[in-house]
């Protein structure tokens, strides 16, 4: 608890805090309903739906890997810099249903 209080922990503390508040905020990350995506290598992509669509990327590889955002709003990202997810990274964006 020492580390805690002294801030050690102060960044995975507030990127928890962000994840928490995205959660509460989007109707669809409340409900079981997950669509997996086809993808290639190692990375994760699914899609949660709801009054809005939220789509994850988690990158569980060992090299970077592109993702082309091309609609939607980027509303979580850990380590994604132009277009390229590096590895052990999630990225997180949110687009409107049509």
């Amino acid at each position: 608890y020492n580390a805690i209080g002294g801030g050690k922990y102060d960044d995975i503390m507030a990127e928890v805090r962000t994840l928490i508040g995205i959660r509460k905020k989007y109707k669809a990350l409340k409900n079981n309903q997950i669509q997996w995506k086809n993808t290639k290598g190692r990375l994760i992509n699914y899609v949660r739906p709801g009054d809005v669509t939220i789509e994850v990327y988690i990158n569980v590889g060992e090299q970077q890997m592109q993702i082309d955002i091309k609609e939607g709003r980027i509303i979580f990202a850990h380590r994604y810099m132009d277009n390229m997810l590096f590895a052990g990274e999630a990225l997180i964006v949110r687009r409107n249903l049509q």
